[in-house]
């Protein structure tokens, strides 16, 4: 979503907010007025127009009239989330799942990205997305769906690729690199209801985490609740002298704040861990992704911690994990998987500012293990890539020039001193005074 388009392909399950490329956007779901057949041009390419006099917006809610005439409302819970479809009254009411339609498939189009839709029964569709090449990277990350209605669709189809006569009436699966399923409702003119779970695991706990988290059908209750929540972490900030524009500022940058890291795993603790593996956490313990980690350093990560330190505890341990996993600190992580997007060594500095504001349920011996190691030990981890590039450089330079093979030489520089700052002040803050001198002084370059 950018504030100036003017269409939509469709209103999709996974989101990343503020990152300077895209990725995710998974499953765009676009309500659809005309007749689709055997011959009918690939719903892949559809969009709608919409105007923003037509939407409302707020945390947790979203809805907007298309210029197709379909009100959508979109409310969610933590891994489920809803929509509700108000169609004109005359003509077909469809919706189209573009299960192949994902941020980052086209941008360009990788043989790894695949997807896999299927109809069970009359009220059901499942599947499976591949994708990733966050700010083309190597990354890669699965997602699995389960879409339920409050009503049997009364015909139904899918698609396999993106031209004219690739739409297949009746059939039930698609997979492939720009499949999709469309289904139909007929008769009532009441709103078409959905409720969808995901999960980064599998289609069963897809399932179970929809069942948890949204059992029944009242769009208004889920509405309320995820209205109710976003509201009890605003109150954790009280403001005072502001006129109600600045209030609106303040409180909208807050929103945004916290709209990463996500939470990864799922409702029974299961998650995907770097090593391809499933892992089940124990209860009350979340596994976040998801960290622009050179982004936020610098500010962001500490607030987080004076508002929320046992969630950015949490969010810490997490990045402990992923590094127990894949034997280095992750560098821009997406889903399960490194992305090595900006230089510098910025999750070292995340572990370091979130325990000086307050985030101290962590396994900060393990943190500071891995942050030691990528300061002093040349090598490389997922994808072949390194920690931190052209480290013994460095290490015998005390800086990194800027010629052809260093091309941000001085770049590097700096953000490889700040995390030795950051480094050398965890281990003071633990007692390691050997590690603490040593990084103190490299800081110095």
């Amino acid at each position: 979503y950018h504030y100036q388009d003017t269409t939509t392909r469709g209103f999709s399950l996974t989101h990343i907010s503020g990152a300077g490329c895209t990725v995710y956007a998974d499953l765009p779901i676009l309500p659809w007025i005309t007749e689709l057949s055997a011959s009918a041009a690939s719903p892949d390419n559809f969009d709608v127009p919409f105007a923003h006099n037509d939407e409302q917006a707020h945390p947790g809610y979203y809805s907007v009239t298309l210029g197709n005439g379909v009100k959508s409302e979109l409310t969610v819970a933590m891994r489920a989330g809803m929509g509700r479809f108000t169609f004109p009254a005359e003509g077909p009411r469809t919706l189209l799942f573009k299960a192949a339609a994902s941020a980052t498939v086209n941008e360009p189009k990788r043989e790894s990205d695949s997807s896999t839709v299927q109809l069970v029964g009359d009220d059901m569709i499942r599947g499976t997305i591949h994708s990733g090449g966050f700010c083309q990277s190597d990354s890669n990350y699965v997602l699995y769906f389960v879409v339920k209605f409050a009503k049997p669709f009364s015909s139904y189809g899918t698609w396999t690729g993106e031209h004219a006569g690739d739409v297949h009436p009746g059939s039930r699966s698609a997979s492939g690199r720009k499949d999709g399923a469309y289904i139909s409702f007929s008769g009532a003119t009441d709103p078409v209801v959905m409720k969808i779970g995901i999960s980064f695991v599998s289609e069963e706990n897809a399932a179970q985490n929809l069942a948890m988290e949204i059992p029944g059908w009242d769009f208004d209750q889920v509405h309320a609740a995820a209205k109710k929540k976003w509201t009890e972490m605003f109150d954790r900030v009280q403001t005072e002298g502001e006129t109600p524009e600045q209030r609106t500022i303040f409180y909208t940058g807050l929103y945004h704040m916290l709209l990463s890291p996500n939470t990864f795993s799922d409702e029974n603790g299961d998650y995907i861990g770097f090593d391809q593996k499933v892992w089940r956490l124990p209860a009350a313990q979340v596994q976040y992704a998801n960290f622009s980690d050179w982004d936020i350093y610098r500010s962001l990560i500490n607030f987080d911690a004076l508002l929320m330190p046992a969630e950015t505890s949490q969010m810490m341990q997490s990045l402990v994990r992923d590094a127990e996993q894949s034997g280095w600190l992750s560098k821009w992580p997406v889903a399960n998987d490194v992305s090595y997007v900006r230089g510098g060594d910025s999750s070292a500095i995340l572990l370091s500012n979130a325990y000086a504001f307050g985030a101290h349920n962590v396994d900060t011996a393990a943190a500071l293990r891995f942050m030691i190691k990528g300061a002093t030990q040349p090598g490389n981890g997922l994808h072949d890539q390194p920690e931190r590039p052209q480290l013994s450089d460095y290490l015998g330079r005390g800086y990194l020039p800027t010629d052809a093979d260093h091309e941000d030489g001085a770049s590097f520089t700096l953000e490889y001193a700040s995390a030795d700052f950051a480094d050398s002040q965890l281990a003071a803050a633990l007692g390691d005074k050997a590690h603490a001198a040593s990084l103190l002084a490299s800081a110095h370059n």
